[in-house]
């Protein structure tokens, strides 16, 4: 499924220029009205692609990009569409977010065909949390504890976004606004699931999928227990 999130005061210009989309169950539409709101949506669910209309009145959309930019990795991330009026004057300190400027009036289906073409490089197969669930469940994570949930939301999120592994402290950081609580507590708890993961008996046994989560006999981290699950998720997607 591929995550869209639009910034656009006017709730119905988005569904009215991509009728296909907002329709299609391979596309999670989420649309907000206001700056602040869609830059909070943003660090919350990291969507794969963002519109922003220049009708955002709050917040300028120059300044969503350059707060969005702060993140190393997020600027990396070229996923971002601008819907101007060609006359309109925009000055942008950061453009490395920026796929492209669609003008208006938008004609025909000019948007909807650019987010298709931008969806190739998004279009990962869901993974329900249950699944990620179950996993946990298998190895003997305690599904009443701080560890399960928090992992259980790492893995999910990094399933998402690969990038995010890189700098596991962003990680930490959408936990804690998910969870409200520390930074800290989000790595500590975490380390500690791992440090009980690699003194645990189960990961000796023959069954397949420990198999695939041995690590070749060494000992975990939290990283690469996270690449590692999430590497057994994707096997499994592609199995069907």
């Amino acid at each position: 499924m591929v995550n869209v999130l639009v910034g656009n005061e006017n709730v119905r210009e988005f569904d009215v220029l991509c009728p296909k989309l907002t329709n299609d169950e391979n596309y999670k539409i989420e649309h907000l009205t206001t700056g602040i709101s869609t830059l909070v949506a943003y660090t919350r669910s990291n969507p794969d692609i963002l519109v922003l209309d220049n009708s955002l009145s709050d917040i300028g959309i120059g300044e969503i990009l350059d707060k969005l930019s702060l993140n190393p990795s997020e600027q990396k991330k070229c996923n971002t569409i601008l819907t101007l009026p060609i006359n309109y004057y925009v000055k942008l300190n950061n453009v490395m977010k920026l796929h492209s400027i669609v003008y208006k009036p938008i004609q025909n289906n000019e948007l909807s065909n650019l987010i298709e073409q931008m969806s190739v490089d998004y279009n990962t197969p869901d993974l329900e949390l249950c699944e990620v669930e179950y996993l946990l469940e298998n190895l003997d994570f305690n599904c009443l504890s701080d560890g399960y949930k928090y992992m259980r939301d790492a893995i999910w999120h990094c399933y998402y976004n690969l990038d995010k592994l890189e700098f596991l402290k962003d990680v930490f950081l959408i936990l804690s606004d998910l969870h409200h609580v520390p930074p800290e507590k989000i790595r500590d708890t975490l380390n500690n699931s791992i440090r009980t993961l690699n003194n645990s008996a189960i990961l000796k046994t023959s069954n397949e999928l420990y198999k695939i989560l041995s690590n070749n006999g060494n000992k975990f981290t939290l990283k690469s227990f996270i690449q590692k699950a999430i590497f057994y998720f994707k096997r499994l997607k592609r199995k069907g």
